[in-house]
């Protein structure tokens, strides 16, 4: 589909600074409405949102029309589902509000994912904790049936909960992480079973309904509910699992006191009693659970569309949900998704919180994402000028932001922190993407910040890319062809260290990428790039280690950071004595006609091009604060 040009900036940027008249205003009280009401006053609030399964009455009964605003209760837990039924017009979206201007209740409105747990007792002996020894500092409740140990994402308070696991993680967010498992050769794991004799200290009766999680091919973990121990050869058997030849695992949920062994974890009782299971739970605080509140997942997805368009979905805290928290199928144009914080999403298929395909002129911008285990921030397949900008996202255990099949996009001011999880970068762009600009975006903490594979006319520009652990901070992968590439003025980073993790910050294993991939300008440890015509396209680069940086095209070597950057001490990465000036003029080669809107700072550039960032970036902490968490303990937990 063409573009259409100029951008069109009544979504992105008008919608922004000129205030809606809104047509009407229907209100969203779940704690204290009625849907045999009105809607229409917050005293005459409906219960359910009018495209609701569960609405019954006026609320099933009322119709939205362009220019519709209406707004939830803010402090109010909306325990439902936003299907979203209507389609507003452009420039008279219809608006879901979660009290963003704080004058309808107190604080944001919840969409919650999850359904209370009550009736938590203490343990009153070891025989009530299943022996125990640590079972005064226990409580058990009955859980819902539906949920296993695995999807349970279980909230006590603002703080998430975590199943059992043995060995224990230093940061029991991340339970797959493998480097913390046991290792063992790897012949004595099948897709079946493990042998090993380190299980004979657990015994069946701890293992039996216990999980393993498993390292297998490709980069996974696979979790799987384990059937039986045996004994005489220390060995469990599980439902079949794929591939499991790297020698590592872990076990989780059992009662055993080396398992579930510290504050902030649960274990699940697999087989349910009446319908429902046993839970345990060791409170993060010490505290009753009765008055902290326990909740579990219980719905599947937060706010849906089928091909409805000009939407804003705004101002919410949306929880708990086992799929998505918005997804949108079928063509929908115009939708905007902002100022939105969302914790402990928890996808059961380890996709991405946030889905859309087939769009056109979609905006993501100011959400606060954090928290989302085995979970990405945001995945857009085959739209049009996607546009996903100034969003914070700390802790989301898959690729924070995908795009597939991409045309004239942008990823743009976003902050990615602390996104390591398993087969995770902080940002793809893959699989026929086509004129996308990269930009000012901040990535550290995550093992690949940046991907690119099969797609053409993309730009990296003005760009930090750290790289954790063995990463590396900018990859060009093999699986199709990489055309017209442009990578100017970024700061590639890697870890502290002088190994060859460290040293290649941007890598090739692309033998298709040609010469048109051109990197100017960039600062960054080294380069390993399997492509000779890519190797030729690399010049006016400021490396940091000798060793991997290529010394023709005028690339220069600067050990010392303190002269490459103002500020390296603080994390400052602005230009210092070293990078100034020294750039060569890539402004003939960047996206102006194709991103009109977007500054890329020329003004700037006629005191020089600088090696590295070109533009200052916003401070992390400004970036997506209108999410930002609001309860003093996610607060205080927000970098």
């Amino acid at each position: 589909m063409p573009p259409n040009l100029p951008f069109r900036t009544i979504f992105a940027l008008g919608f922004l600074l000129m205030p809606l008249a809104h047509a009407r205003t229907l209100h969203v009280d779940f704690d204290g409405g009625s849907d045999a009401a009105d809607g229409l006053t917050p005293a005459t609030a409906f219960k359910h949102y009018p495209g609701d399964p569960a609405a019954e009455g006026q609320a099933r009964a009322a119709a939205l029309a362009a220019g519709d605003l209406v707004r939830f209760k803010g402090g109010v837990h909306y325990r439902g589902a936003l299907v979203l039924a209507w389609s507003g017009e452009p420039g008279k979206p219809i608006v879901y509000d979660g009290n963003s201007d704080g004058s309808y209740g107190s604080g944001r409105a919840v969409l919650a994912g999850g359904e209370p747990i009550s009736g938590w007792t203490r343990c009153a002996s070891a025989a009530e904790a299943g022996g125990h020894p640590q079972w005064a500092q226990l409580w058990y409740a009955w859980a819902p049936g539906g949920a296993n140990a695995l999807n349970a994402n279980l909230v006590y308070g603002d703080a998430q909960l975590f199943v059992a696991q043995y060995p224990n993680q230093p940061e029991p967010f991340w339970m797959d992480r493998v480097r913390h498992y046991l290792e063992l050769d790897k012949r004595r794991m099948t897709q079946t079973s493990i042998a090993d004799e380190r299980l004979a200290a657990f015994g069946k009766d701890a293992l039996a309904g216990a999980w393993a999680f498993v390292f297998c091919q490709r980069n996974r973990v696979f979790y799987s509910l384990i059937s039986d121990f045996d004994a005489a050869r220390n060995t469990i058997q599980f439902d079949k699992v794929r591939d499991p030849a790297n020698g590592k695992y872990a076990l989780g949920n059992s009662l055993h006191p080396e398992i579930f062994d510290r504050a902030g974890e649960y274990v699940f009782t697999e087989r349910a009693e009446g319908g429902k299971h046993k839970l345990y739970l060791w409170p993060p605080d010490g505290g009753d659970p009765n008055r902290a509140g326990v909740s579990i997942r219980a719905r599947k997805d937060g706010v849906t569309l089928n091909g409805q368009s000009h939407a804003v979905i705004q101002g919410f805290k949306i929880q708990q949900f086992e799929k998505s928290f918005v997804q949108g199928q079928g063509g929908s144009k115009g939708v905007t998704v902002r100022g939105n914080e969302i914790f402990a999403i928890q996808s059961t298929a380890q996709g991405s919180g946030m889905e859309f395909s087939q769009t056109e002129d979609l905006l993501v911008e100011d959400n606060y994402a954090h928290h989302l285990p085995r979970t990405g921030f945001f995945c857009a397949h085959t739209g049009v000028r996607t546009v996903v900008r100034n969003n914070r996202v700390h802790m989301s255990g898959r690729t924070p932001i995908i795009f597939y099949k991409q045309d004239h996009g942008r990823i743009v001011g976003n902050c990615v922190t602390d996104c390591t999880g398993m087969h995770s970068n902080g940002i793809a762009v893959y699989f026929k993407c086509s004129t996308v600009l990269v930009a000012e975006n901040r990535i550290s903490g995550s093992t690949l910040p940046i991907s690119l594979q099969d797609s053409e006319r993309l730009t990296l520009f003005n760009n930090v890319f750290h790289a954790s652990g063995l990463g590396t901070s900018i990859n060009l992968w093999s699986g199709g062809p990489l055309k017209d590439v442009r990578i100017f003025n970024n700061v590639a980073t890697g870890s502290a260290g002088d190994g060859w993790a460290r040293a290649i910050s941007i890598f090739s294993n692309n033998a298709d990428a040609g010469s048109d991939v051109v990197i100017r300008n960039n600062v960054a440890d080294g380069v390993c790039l399997e492509s000779k015509n890519v190797k030729r396209a690399i010049g006016n680069n400021l490396f940091l280690m000798e060793k991997y940086a290529p010394r023709d095209e005028g690339n220069a070597v600067e050990a010392d950071s303190a002269k490459v950057f103002a500020g390296a001490e603080s994390g400052d990465f602005a230009p210092g004595p070293a990078a100034l000036g020294k750039g060569a003029d890539v402004s003939a080669e960047l996206p102006v006609k194709e991103f009109p809107d977007y500054d890329f700072g020329l003004e700037r550039a006629k005191n020089g091009w600088p090696l590295g960032l070109l533009k200052p970036l916003k401070p992390e902490r400004e970036v997506g604060a209108a999410g930002r968490p609001e309860s003093p303990a996610a607060a205080q937990a927000a970098p």
